[in-house]
């Protein structure tokens, strides 16, 4: 099994900060800004300001994993 790893490990050397970049686009943007604005806005939000910058705070999340993926796939074929 670890012979396993190491051989995997070996082959996508040269790739592994491409994927490491699209993966964390796609699984940390969400955990770190667009699911605790959610949680957020469905259950404390209370006044209109807190909707509305919770709200932005999502968009931006989605702008951001947007960019950082397109970002990565572009850099995967350089």
């Amino acid at each position: 099994m670890v012979l396993v790893t190491i051989v995997m490990a070996l082959a996508i050397w040269d790739y592994l900060d491409k994927f490491l970049s699209i993966a964390g686009a796609l699984f940390c943007t969400p955990i770190a800004f667009i699911l605790p604005a959610m949680f957020h806005l469905k259950g404390a939000a209370v006044t209109g300001s807190e909707k509305i910058c919770d709200v932005c705070i999502i968009i931006g999340g989605c702008c951001i994993l947007l960019f950082c993926t397109t970002f990565g796939i572009i850099a995967w074929n350089e």
